[in-house]
């Protein structure tokens, strides 16, 4: 009887959430089945499509928008002279800085463009503001719909999210609260405010929905998983966890699968450019949502090669009102040449390293990833931490101990830092050793920032390539 009152639920879910569809007059439907068709493209013909896609772009903006048509002719370059998805490296990196000040040359001149104003999340410092149209956020949904096939979630399952709430429902109003939950069969837990209270009621509200999918940044997910398992509350669990927003650790992803007893997958994507990419059910890499986007990872300029790190640069084919082309989003990841068995055919994105400001990077030229860190803070009874490198031989880390903490655990946080930075196993004791300064201080709690993230590590030397 529970499970035909819970279908019968789901149906009338799902059936409000078309109403409300329709009565939006949205496109996201016809994009979404677009999508369904096109993931199973040959290589070849994706690449085609993605391409015809750009030169479109292209010429609209050497058209109507100020900033590129400068560009274009600075360069002595008109639209037609990028013949290949490799040509687009003929035109400049767009960083933030960029953006900022070029703000006002980067919007459209057509008035016939629809305009929406939104803004990043400013987690690792001022948000950036810019433009989309609802053409481009219908295209970023239906890739996020696409990804939920993949992981067999259906409109109307039950689902719990916790993280950073947007400013829409941070107004706290009741009606909107209300069509949330009808129309999306969703629970909220804050994490701008993670109080005693509030996870003692989410938790209530969690027994009483049981839902199917968990929908979460990661670091806000962590400090729930730990809050249960200090608590020893063993029946919170679900059957997937979708985590965005930020990097999925390893050391996390196993947190999660023994806590909440599901399967995990993660989504790759922005505030500026929504559904770039996303793990399957085979967990080969991130599959490229190429119909939307053209992706690149460059390093010192030039292409990286599959299995080097780059920096990631992005350009959004359906931004026509305020066009993010070859948008340096700061993030760093890693290419691949593989195919997936999945049977999709779209490219692949071994993995998401993290923000270029969360690279470690040391004064032999080395640099250490968030992965490689994390994994091995992962073995010491720490509740939280937070890394930040002030100089090429100066890390400050702060720490919230856990029980199981002792002075002989800070001795070997050092020592393992120090083997790190020698890429030297053998080390046994700590020297007087001039090459880093490891600071650690104690501290009773780390925010999250406004956003709802947790920043693990801060790197305040720039990254040089």
């Amino acid at each position: 009887m529970d499970q035909l009152f819970d279908n019968l639920i789901a149906s009338g879910i799902h059936s409000m959430w078309n109403i409300n569809q329709f009565i939006k007059r949205d496109q996201r439907w016809k994009c979404y089945k677009f999508l369904k068709r096109s993931q199973y493209f040959t290589l070849e013909n994706i690449e085609k499509l993605q391409f015809e896609r750009l030169k479109r772009l292209l010429l609209y903006a050497y058209q109507n928008v100020p900033y590129y048509r400068k560009i274009f002719n600075k360069l002595k370059l008109k639209p037609g002279d990028i013949k290949t998805l490799s040509d687009l490296s003929k035109l400049p990196i767009l960083t933030k800085e960029t953006i900022r000040k070029n703000f006002k040359d980067l919007i459209t001149t057509d008035k016939n463009v629809n305009k929406i104003p939104y803004q990043t999340g400013g987690s690792t410092g001022k948000p950036l503001e810019f433009f989309v149209t609802k053409e481009c956020k219908d295209w970023g949904h239906a890739a996020q719909w696409r990804a939920f096939d993949w992981w067999d979630i259906k409109k109307g399952d039950k689902i719990a999210k916790f993280g950073g709430l947007s400013p829409r429902f941070r107004t706290n109003k009741t009606s909107n609260k209300l069509k949330d939950k009808l129309l999306s069969n969703t629970i909220f837990l804050n994490a701008y405010n993670f109080s005693e209270g509030e996870i003692s009621v989410f938790i209530n509200e969690w027994k009483k929905l049981k839902p199917k999918v968990v929908y979460t940044n990661s670091a806000s997910a962590e400090i729930f998983a730990r809050y249960l398992k200090s608590r020893n509350i063993n029946n919170i669990q679900a059957d997937i966890m979708v985590t965005q927003g930020e990097k999925l650790l390893d050391s996390q992803r196993k947190l999660f699968k023994e806590t909440f007893k599901c399967n995990i997958y993660d989504f790759y994507g922005a505030r500026e450019i929504s559904g770039i990419a996303a793990e399957c059910k085979e967990h080969t890499g991130y599959h490229i949502s190429s119909e939307n986007i053209v992706l690149e990872f460059i390093k010192n300029d030039s292409i990286c090669a599959p299995g080097e790190l780059g920096n990631i640069i992005i350009t959004d084919l359906h931004n026509y009102v305020f066009p993010l082309i070859r948008y340096g989003i700061e993030d760093l990841g890693i290419p691949s040449e593989e195919s997936c068995s999945c049977g999709v055919n779209l490219p692949l994105m071994r993995s998401i390293e993290g923000r270029s400001n969360d690279m470690i990077i040391l004064d032999n030229g080395q640099y250490l990833s968030p992965t490689n860190i994390t994994t091995m803070l992962y073995c010491f009874p720490i509740d939280q931490y937070q890394i930040i490198q002030r100089s090429k031989n100066k890390i400050e880390m702060r720490v919230v101990k856990g029980k199981e903490y002792t002075e002989e655990t800070e001795e070997l946080i050092k020592l393992y830092f120090i083997r790190m930075v020698h890429d030297d196993w053998t080390i046994d004791h700590i020297s007087d050793d001039e090459s880093i300064d490891i600071e650690i201080i104690y501290v009773d709690d780390i925010p999250v920032t406004d956003s709802g993230k947790f920043r693990y590590i801060i790197s305040e030397v720039p990254i040089d390539f």
